[in-house]
């Protein structure tokens, strides 16, 4: 089982017996779990994770993810389809909760920067130019 899941089950064991939300950081490469090895993993858990978890919010997530995301939960994981809220930036996403009170790492950060020069980019393209 991947070591980041071990530590996670570790980690949430004793938060997941009262209500709890996720702030999932997608990391924008290649590198990850596949939709059939996070589904695997969710189904492997303790019901008291599904039950318990209020949001599971995706910070920066592709088309792709959300596609699989929306697939994973209509057809296997329907308990956590009204759970998930994509957010596009921390901007976003302290509109819903108050990051200040968060410990978020400076690679967050980094990648927030990134994103939003890459969207930036695309909303300054002109074609014709």
């Amino acid at each position: 089982m991947n070591e980041a899941f071990l530590f996670f089950i570790d980690f949430m064991d004793q938060m997941a017996n009262e209500p709890f939300s996720v702030i999932f950081f997608c990391p924008r490469t290649k590198i990850g779990l596949t939709n059939y090895e996070w589904q695997d993993m969710f189904l492997s858990l303790d019901e008291k994770y599904g039950r318990n978890l209020c949001t599971l919010y995706v910070v920066h997530s592709t088309l792709v993810g959300r596609i699989n995301t929306w697939a994973m939960t209509t057809f296997r994981l329907s308990v956590l389809k009204d759970k998930i809220k994509f957010v596009n930036s921390l901007l976003s996403l302290d509109e819903l909760i108050d990051i200040s009170t968060l410990a978020l790492p400076t690679v967050v950060y980094e990648q927030e920067a990134i994103v939003q020069s890459k969207n930036s980019s695309l909303r300054n393209f002109n074609p014709s130019s």
